[in-house]
């Protein structure tokens, strides 16, 4: 009797977890396959759209057409598809910035930092259009949390985007690496930091700011070296200002305001002998390259 009740037992759970195995499998294949046609979906819905040619501002009433195009895209990939509506939010919010709607830029920015942190853009693209309205404050506030994103999982989380790998697929005759995009966003932010810093006049954290990105020697020190003396310059700390904007000439010989913060270093110090001298040197750097300082600040937008 008590055999026969655990074959019985034993009958009824090889049952229990054969259904159990079978609709597992069930599930994990109709979720991959809803993932691909997802995917497949995704890809046919694409509009061709040269989207580089979108950075472009001198591109015409046809880019502002592809721009269009573009936000029909995805506003239906960020209603559609929710593991991809970060990138869309995004996508959509530099659309409308390139058409002139800050309103709707910035909710679709707003929406897509809501939907994932790890992203860099919203902050960054939120930060340069504060600064080229000179709200200062507001700028410091978006470009360091761009600064703060990881750029290393900023460079994974591009490559497995369906929505980015798509963009990217439009510049076949040139191979765009992510992480260059990425390299570059992350070093514009700190420069246009260290400006709204020195707008600001918060020199204390300038040079704070200059000082971490000395510590990455992928980005371009000249111009951390130059902020750093700016700032130690602003703080009456001239024997180190002088230093560093010695560095920032050497590592970068076209800033002709390294040299006229150094002639002001001199002239705080009573070195008159020196003043002229780094005054005409900054002149002439000046008539040779002209503003070349003004010209490494970049203000447009990216979506990476």
């Amino acid at each position: 009797m008590i055999l026969q009740v655990l074959r019985f037992l034993f009958v009824r759970i090889w049952i229990i977890y054969l259904g159990l195995g079978c609709f597992a499998w069930f599930v994990f294949d109709r979720n991959s396959a809803m993932d691909n046609a997802s995917a497949q979906a995704l890809s046919r819905f694409n509009p061709t759209v040269k989207y580089f040619k979108l950075l472009d501002h001198s591109a015409g009433e046809s880019t502002r057409s592809q721009l269009h195009d573009c936000i029909y895209y995805h506003q239906m990939v960020a209603n559609s598809f929710f593991y991809q509506a970060a990138e869309a939010y995004s996508m959509l919010g530099f659309c409308y910035e390139r058409l002139g709607d800050e309103h709707k830029a910035q909710q679709a920015y707003q929406k897509s930092m809501t939907i994932n942190q790890a992203y860099m853009w919203p902050f960054y693209n939120l930060g340069v259009m504060a600064f080229r309205k000179a709200d200062y404050p507001k700028a410091i506030d978006y470009f360091q949390q761009a600064l703060e994103r990881d750029p290393a999982q900023n460079v994974v989380l591009l490559n497995y985007s369906k929505v980015y790998m798509d963009v990217k697929s439009t510049r076949p005759e040139e191979k765009y690496d992510f992480s260059q995009g990425v390299r570059r966003s992350y070093s514009n932010a700190f420069l246009l930091l260290m400006v709204s810093l020195e707008q600001t006049k918060n020199y204390s954290r300038l040079f704070g700011v200059a000082l971490k990105g000395m510590q990455d020697n992928s980005l371009d020190q000249g111009l951390f070296y130059y902020y750093a003396g700016v700032a130690a310059f602003r703080l009456h700390l001239y024997d180190k200002a002088i230093n560093f904007l010695q560095q920032a000439i050497n590592k970068e010989p076209r800033n002709a305001d390294a040299f006229l913060y150094l002639s002001l270093c001199f002239k705080a110090l009573g070195r008159d002998d020196l003043v002229n001298e780094f005054m005409a040197m900054g002149a002439k750097v000046n008539a040779q390259y002209g503003g070349w300082l003004k010209s490494q600040i970049n203000t447009d937008v990216r979506f990476f």
